[in-house]
């Protein structure tokens, strides 16, 4: 017998609502449960839909399978490594302090020297805080 994804889908559903209704999951689900809805369930169900089995057939790129996981790290170190030297971390961290006295200085002469009080604190506050993401962001991308 052949058994189409519609079929399965159907299938599915219906052994999802029984173990709904049961208080089951389907690795408690009797497996006459499985054969009255499809004669094609066999022992190894079981086997088949432990989370194990699950995640660790998931090899597709990106997918949780140890060895997607494994790859998917090492991609990660290597284009992090290729697009943050050392010695851009350290240009933008350098970058991002001089921003945040600049903010400083911004807002001690706006607050005590100008006396223009918490409009323009705020104004000056939220164009620093979109130049220290800006400089943050600088050369990730």
């Amino acid at each position: 017998m052949v058994c189409l994804f519609r079929d399965a889908y159907k299938i599915t559903g219906r052994l999802v609502a029984e173990c709904i209704d049961k208080g089951l999951t389907l690795e408690t689900l009797p497996l006459e449960s499985y054969r009255e809805l499809s004669e094609l369930f066999e022992d190894d169900i079981y086997t088949a839909i432990s989370l194990e089995t699950c995640v660790r057939e998931r090899k597709s790129f990106g997918g949780p399978a140890p060895e997607s996981v494994i790859k998917q790290i090492e991609i990660t170190k290597n284009n992090w490594v290729h697009i943050m030297s050392k010695k851009h971390v350290v240009f933008i961290v350098l970058l991002t302090v001089a921003a945040m006295l600049v903010w400083i200085l911004g807002e001690i002469l706006i607050i005590a020297v100008l006396k223009l009080g918490g409009k323009a604190s705020i104004i000056w506050s939220i164009i620093m805080i979109l130049v220290i993401i800006a400089i943050s962001m600088w050369r990730c991308f």
